[in-house]
């Protein structure tokens, strides 16, 4: 069983470290960042009562998110938050 620190955070429970070595406070920026949109996106797109223009504002924010990880080096980590929410998202 994994091992939690107090003030963990989601992204650093459930993404391995880059080869051993632990991600720059920018990096872990971007991606706690890229996970809240996703965990933004995942909610909004269950609510009936949704309008398209903000269901596209929060598609273009993950978007954004994914492509500052992507600058900062960390565009696997990145990758697997997205399929994980994809998974998560079309199972429920």
């Amino acid at each position: 069983m994994e091992q939690i620190r107090p003030g963990q955070t989601a992204t650093e429970r459930s993404l391995p470290q880059n080869q051993g070595l632990a991600y720059t406070p920018y990096q872990a920026r971007c991606l706690a960042r890229l996970e809240h949109f996703l965990r933004v996106q995942k909610g909004y797109e269950r609510d009936q009562s949704r309008e398209v223009w903000l269901l596209k504002a929060v598609q273009r924010a993950v978007y954004s998110a994914f492509m500052d990880c992507v600058a900062a080096g960390v565009h696997q980590e990145a990758k697997l938050l997205v399929e994980g929410a994809t998974l998560s998202t079309s199972s429920a």
